[in-house]
């Protein structure tokens, strides 16, 4: 097999997506006043567990494929996936923030 010097993975020796390290993905939604979190694909939550765990500290609204939750004074949305909506804020970093509070990642 001949190795490829430019690249990432044989040439450099980059093993990025075995690596898991990239980021939370965030988009602000335009006029919505909501930021939306993605996580990356390497992300695994228990989403029972996640259910149990805020249904102790919040008053839940859900269905099968959402929860839903008031925190901090934004409304939370969490997929199954991993994916949330926070709502009452445009600041990436202020919803990656409840993200990480709330749900991990």
């Amino acid at each position: 097999m001949t190795r490829v010097a430019g690249c990432s993975v044989c040439g450099q020796h980059k093993f990025e997506l075995l690596e898991h390290t990239r980021p939370l993905a965030t988009a602000s939604l335009c006029g919505r006043d909501a930021v939306q979190i993605v996580p990356p694909p390497s992300f695994n939550m228990d989403f029972d567990l996640l259910r149990q765990t805020l249904g102790r500290l919040f008053k839940l609204e859900q269905n099968p494929y959402l929860l839903k939750f008031h925190a901090d004074d934004h409304d939370v949305v969490v997929f199954h996936d991993g994916r949330a909506m926070i709502f009452g804020t445009s600041d990436p970093k202020e919803a990656l923030s409840l993200y990480g509070k709330y749900i991990g990642g």
